[in-house]
Formats: structure tokens, sequence, C-alpha cells
């Protein structure tokens, strides 16, 4: 997916954002990675696939996806495992976000401490209020 995107991207002082999707599967049978899963559309625990994304916005305004997982709990690793190593990947791969967003679900200390360390600064939910570090 990065070396789709990373053509028509600046890679450079961008956004990176992490979100998660559930893709709704409420009549699925005995179907890999399905399982119940918080959905903000629902504002409760549906039955589906949980999609991990890492979407990135240069500073030009291009936006494209660079990095996804599909939550798997038979791996025993949480969102924010996924997310860490969706993080890893794209800095790796020589993506260099200014900033590094995302909702409450990713604002745990661990997250936070390696987006300081790695990038210029973040913006997470939290809660009711919104953390801005730089």
């Amino acid at each position: 997916m990065f070396k789709e995107a990373k053509a028509m991207l600046n890679l450079k002082a961008g956004t990176l954002s992490g979100d998660d999707n559930v893709l709704d599967k409420p009549y699925s049978q005995d179907m890999a990675l399905v399982g119940y899963f918080w959905s903000g559309k629902h504002h409760g625990t549906v039955k589906g696939i949980n999609l991990i994304t890492l979407h990135y916005t240069d500073p030009q305004g291009q936006h494209q996806a660079v990095n996804f997982r599909v939550y798997d709990k038979a791996e025993g690793k949480t969102k924010n495992d996924y997310f860490l190593e969706m993080l890893a990947d794209v800095l790796a791969w020589m993506l260099e976000p200014g900033w590094v967003t995302g909702d409450s679900g990713y604002s745990c200390v661990k997250n936070l401490r390696t987006i300081k360390t790695r990038v210029w600064g973040f913006c997470q939910r939290w809660k009711a209020i919104v953390w801005l570090q730089s």
C-alpha cells in the first residue's frame, strides 16, 4: 500500500492518523477474524472484522492510506500493539510525519512516548480533552 502511495505524497512534515473501523458481519458463522468489537457508528459492540489503518496527509493536502492491519484475536495483540507495529513500518519506509493523531483508543502512555521520541508532535483525544505536545 505504501509503495503505491509514496509516489503521490510529500513524505515529510505531514500528519499520520491512526484509526480503526468495524466492518459489520452480523450474519457470519465460523468466519476467520470475525469477533465482537466496539463500533462508534453503532455506539456499542457489534459482530464484525476490525480494520486498523494509518492514513497520511501531506502538507499540500494530498492523502492516502499507508498501512493497515486486520485485528486477529488469536495473535494476542491489542490494537495499540498493531498501531506501534504499523508506525515502526512507515518510519522505516522513510515517512517523516510532523504530527501523529488518533482517538482516545490510541492515547496510551506507551504510544505517546514512542511517538514523542520518533516524530515532532502528537495530538491525541484523551476522553473529553485534546492533548497537544510538540
